[in-house]
């Protein structure tokens, strides 16, 4: 059976514990993100168990990778104690990454999170854009049509503002796989800096242009283990 959100905050929710897991290159920010969302597990109690799994999964990657860094290692044992405590009580299912004899199953901790981030996106609902984020992704359309026209060597100012573009609306809860945003980026998508925007280079890659007149994302698959 298909994983459904209820509606009423469950998006809300699922939108801030997404936006506390885009990874930045300031560990200190990302370690106080990820300090502030387990602070606030209290909030995934209305979410459904496989929902509440992939979020245990994609902070266990996120800590895992900064403890391989030597970052801050009492601060983040004292989130593995908190998420391990949460899992105990509350029981979702078996979640990767809180027991410290596991290793990452792709290779990395970094790439274990993002997949399972890449997973928690896909439960983000579609909607048509509407307001700001409309006139925003107007906008971004005319930037990347004045990249395509640009001298090579200004490129990366281009990608950088688009990508500045992008993160805005990441922030007001725009989904990385939103097919309106997808047609408009796709050209520049996988020139976008910074690992921030690492899930909407990874949908863009996937990401099928629907035929004219229809609006529906593709299937991304929901990056997962079958034991968790």
């Amino acid at each position: 059976m298909a994983e459904v959100l209820p509606e009423h905050d469950s998006a809300a929710i699922l939108t801030r514990t997404i936006r506390a897991l885009l990874p930045s290159h300031d560990p200190e920010a990302d370690i106080a993100s990820l300090d502030a969302l387990v602070g606030e597990r209290g909030t995934w109690g209305g979410l459904p168990d496989a929902t509440v799994v992939k979020i245990l999964v994609a902070v266990a990657g996120r800590l895992r990778a900064l403890q391989e860094r030597g970052e801050d290692a009492r601060r983040v044992d004292r989130m593995f104690t908190a998420l391990t405590g949460f899992s105990e009580t509350r029981r979702p299912g078996f979640a990767w990454g809180l027991s410290r004899s596991h290793q990452p199953t792709r290779g990395a901790w970094v790439s274990d999170a993002d997949a399972a981030l890449d997973a928690l996106t896909l439960l983000l609902p579609i909607r048509p854009l509407a307001g700001d984020a409309r006139r925003r992704v107007a906008a971004l359309q005319a930037l990347v049509a004045d990249r395509a026209e640009a001298p090579e060597d200004v490129g990366s100012a281009f990608d950088a503002s688009i990508g500045r573009e992008v993160r805005v609306l990441l922030d007001a809860g725009v989904p990385p796989h939103h097919p309106e945003l997808l047609e408009v980026i796709g050209p520049v998508a996988q020139s976008l800096p910074g690992a921030v925007l690492g899930t909407v280079r990874r949908a863009a890659a996937r990401f099928t242009s629907p035929p004219a007149g229809r609006r529906e994302h593709c299937d991304l698959g929901v990056v997962d283990r079958g034991d968790g």
